[in-house]
């Protein structure tokens, strides 16, 4: 007697699975993989081509460096480290290099560079601008300053010769330390609270009615010299703006005041001229 689970013999209507597959061709793989590997290797050499002839091409090679409009910075340095630029392929050049260079010339602040192409180059400068004269210890009258001026920065530089130095207030009577070619710095007193001081003289509209002829360094702070009432103002190295405030709030006093003392503890102290009392 036959198992129940064996079918000897008889048909199934199911249809039956073939024991052996057919293996694929391996010339049908190669045939598929060729076109691919061609569209490969061929762009890999369009794009080594086209980079090639980005960066060897006479067309691309910067033959134009122009710049805005510029006013204190000298000609002939300037000219000397834009002219680095030409002959240099646009793509390649390290715009970083030129940047730095430039910004190491006195008058320079920022730099922008803007690449055009096909083969130029456009260099935007922006300045510092001369805040003060600048008269050194031991040097000419005060009256004749206007070679030297401070910028905002804390640097001392030469003034260019070609152009009229605006009207700015003198620093007089400081040591200068030197710090490259025709680039000080000042000594005697820190240049971060000489800068605070002319920010405040901005920022309250000070010189709109007390013009300033002279900045001296004093204990404790600085002495402004005012051009109208010809005395002097003493203010501190710190808190200059309140300082200057509460001048301007105060009433004139021209009566035989000489100077007047802002520095201790937000007084006014008026001190009397001896040869008008």
């Amino acid at each position: 007697m036959s198992h129940p689970g064996l079918m000897i013999g008889e048909a199934t209507l199911e249809p039956r699975r073939s024991l052996a597959t057919r293996r694929r061709s391996r010339y049908h793989f190669w045939r598929r993989l060729t076109p691919r590997i061609v569209i490969v290797l061929a762009t890999t050499a369009g794009i080594c081509i086209l980079g090639h002839w980005l960066l060897t091409a006479a067309l691309f090679s910067i033959d134009r460096v122009e710049t805005g409009r510029y006013r204190y910075t000298a000609a002939a340095p300037l000219e000397a480290v834009l002219a680095t630029a030409l002959g240099e392929n646009i793509w390649t050049y390290r715009e970083a290099e030129l940047r730095s260079a430039l910004e190491a010339l006195p008058w320079v602040r920022e730099v922008d560079v803007h690449r055009l192409l096909p083969g130029s180059l456009r260099v935007d400068l922006r300045e510092w601008q001369p805040l003060l004269a600048v008269v050194p210890r031991g040097s000419r009258s005060p009256e004749t300053a206007g070679d030297l001026v401070l910028l905002a920065d804390g640097r001392v530089v030469s003034f260019p010769g070609d152009l009229h130095r605006p009207v700015l207030p003198v620093l007089a009577g400081v040591d200068l330390t030197a710090l490259g070619t025709h680039q000080w710095r000042v000594r005697e007193i820190e240049a971060e609270s000489l800068l605070n001081l002319v920010a405040a003289i901005a920022a309250t509209g000070f010189e709109v009615e007390h013009p300033v002829d002279f900045i001296l360094p004093v204990e404790d702070g600085f002495k402004l010299v005012l051009q109208k009432e010809r005395r002097g103002l003493l203010v501190g190295r710190q808190d200059t703006v309140r300082q200057l405030k509460n001048f301007l709030l105060t009433r004139d006093q021209d009566d035989g005041v000489s100077d007047i003392d802002l520095r201790y503890d937000g007084k006014i102290i008026f001190k009397l001229d001896k040869n008008k009392v």
